[in-house]
């Protein structure tokens, strides 16, 4: 599994994009109509010490903050290519490729192919990933050999032992003891915090 993190993901949609899928996937002439007044328009201004900019249009981003733009996010990468022998997983921004194989040379290859997949889509929409953040794990009872870094395109294939997705942390063999060890020093940390507040009786 290959992590992608997409650098300020609500901020790099942009609105013309993002009303062509909406077209592109028939909805009802009245809502586009309501989604394209509730998008575009939109102006920001920079505020230093007593001065204040002329207002400049956006022309990327979701509102921050707003119930809409989580429901109108995925709708900008529900057309994002599926790469063959691939599995992609998307939530909100958290992006998942995942494949499966008995070599690890053949799991290698396959991700390679789809991140450079990948790759012309987000260029496309002027989407940038976070290449120095993207992980790469490989899950397996067995001791395989880890192909090297070498074998993704840029500086993908950072391969590690366990890695956060969502809010779970996975480990190679999924056991989930590094999960449970990182909710366990959490829970230390909020009572550390309370304990103050507690009676010592």
């Amino acid at each position: 599994m290959v992590l992608l993190d997409i650098e300020k993901a609500y901020d790099t949609v942009r609105l013309n994009g993002l009303l062509f899928k909406l077209i592109a996937l028939h909805l009802p002439d009245y809502l586009l109509f309501f989604l394209k007044c509730y998008l575009e328009g939109r102006t920001y201004t920079v505020h230093l010490n007593d001065t204040t900019s002329t207002p400049k249009a956006t022309l990327s981003g979701l509102p921050q903050g707003a119930v809409l733009s989580t429901t109108l996010f995925p709708f900008y990468f529900s057309d994002m290519p599926r790469p063959p022998h691939t599995h992609l997983a998307l939530y909100a921004d958290d992006t998942a490729l995942l494949s499966h194989s008995w070599r690890p040379d053949t799991i290698s290859r396959r991700i390679s192919t789809a991140i450079t997949t990948l790759q012309k889509y987000v260029t496309t929409w002027k989407i940038r990933l976070k290449n120095h953040k993207n992980e790469a794990i490989l899950f397996s009872k067995r001791r395989p050999t880890l192909p090297g870094p070498n074998q993704f395109p840029d500086t993908f294939g950072l391969w590690a032992s366990a890695v956060p997705y969502l809010v779970l942390v996975l480990d190679s063999k999924l056991h989930f003891t590094r999960h449970l060890h990182t909710l366990a020093n959490k829970a230390t940390g909020l009572f550390c915090n309370i304990f103050p507040l507690l009676a010592r009786d």
